[in-house]
């Protein structure tokens, strides 16, 4: 293993570990994140090609 990316795993592990857990008030809520979706999918445009049908 590269010594590099062992290192850099070690700073993210140690990063993760000083954060503090995860409150439920701190998460966004489901109408913001559908609001945000909506918003990317129309900065999208028409650009992408149509998915499969489904």
């Amino acid at each position: 293993s590269d010594p590099d990316v062992q290192a850099f795993v070690e700073r993210l592990e140690q990063a993760a570990g000083d954060e503090p857990d995860d409150q439920p008030g701190s998460l966004p809520s489901g109408e913001s994140i559908a609001r945000d979706l909506q918003r990317f999918l129309r900065q999208r445009g028409n650009d992408d090609p149509p998915g499969p049908s489904i």
